[in-house]
């Protein structure tokens, strides 16, 4: 008993210090200081080999640092520790195309096929994913059309956005036409999206547009003063959403997936700073149904 009390007592302090390491890692990261925090990070991960928080921390570290191969390192890793997230196949899915990106040609082709079912698997394991749809959006649009490239494919996925959040439908649908220089439709698409969102980015992007591709500066202008004179007539953003909703209706418990609590961890400095509590966090329950076919 003496033995167990004495292992005890020297395992907390060790707990306690790898925790406080991740902390200030965490902490480092969410102010965009990189480099000490991917040391900490990779410090942490020798005791916590399989830490899924540290393992996504590090991969986003690398995609930001354009490391690409370090970065499909981290998320492959991720997608085997936990086959049912969605964002690591999401993000999987990401680095490889911005890779593909980088490299030459034939090289890009060949990463096609396995960038477009990171997607369709982030879809399918997570249906609402807005994120995943975007990127296949993308995708079909900067394919050339002999390799699969499809405006009508890309429109498909705008029209699934659309079903989930309408706002990202418009904007969707606008970027497609802007793609395509079409530019009055690209402007009826991103006024509709003003009009269900009021969000600053949706009044940016249509000043974009006016400024670059339409040649109306006066127009971009009037819209960013008006952003910049008067932002109690906008609403918040994707990003501001959870402290927004918090103020309102604020919650003891937050429940939800492993994405989500991904992404409201990343906001909880932000919390601090303009005093707003922060709720408890909890991951809910899931359970994945695998078919004999898929298993082979």
């Amino acid at each position: 008993m003496k033995r167990l009390l004495i292992l005890f007592l020297f395992l907390i302090p060790m707990v306690a210090i790898s925790q406080t390491d991740f902390d200030k890692a965490e902490k480092l990261f969410l102010s965009k200081n990189l480099v000490q925090s991917k040391v900490l990070f990779e410090n942490y991960l020798k005791e916590n080999p399989n830490n899924l928080k540290a393992l996504e921390y590090l991969g986003d570290i690398e995609g930001q640092n354009k490391s690409w191969d370090k970065a499909i390192y981290y998320y492959k890793k991720l997608k085997l520790l936990k086959p049912i997230e969605a964002n690591y196949y999401y993000k999987y899915g990401g680095v490889l195309g911005m890779k593909a990106k980088d490299s030459n040609k034939f090289k890009a082709l060949g990463m096609i096929s396995e960038i477009k079912e990171s997607f369709e698997r982030a879809i399918s394991l997570n249906p609402k994913h807005i994120e995943a749809r975007v990127a296949m959006v993308e995708l079909y649009l900067q394919l050339p059309g002999i390799v699969g490239g499809s405006e009508k494919k890309a429109v498909l996925y705008a029209n699934e956005i659309a079903q989930i959040s309408p706002v990202d439908g418009y904007l969707s649908k606008g970027h497609i036409a802007e793609y395509f220089g079409r530019y009055k439709e690209a402007e009826v698409q991103y006024i509709k999206a003003i009009e269900v969102s009021k969000s600053k980015n949706s009044y940016r992007i249509l000043a974009n547009l006016y400024k670059n591709k339409m040649g109306q500066p006066e127009k971009a202008k009037s819209i960013l003063e008006e952003i910049k004179n008067y932002p109690d007539r906008f609403s918040p953003n994707v990003i501001m959403r959870p402290l927004y909703q918090e103020t309102i209706l604020p919650n003891l418990c937050y429940i939800g997936g492993g994405g989500e609590l991904a992404y409201w961890f990343q906001l909880k400095n932000y919390f601090k700073k303009v005093n707003i509590p922060f709720p408890i966090l909890l991951l809910r329950n899931s359970a994945l149904l695998i078919s004999n076919k898929q298993l082979n």
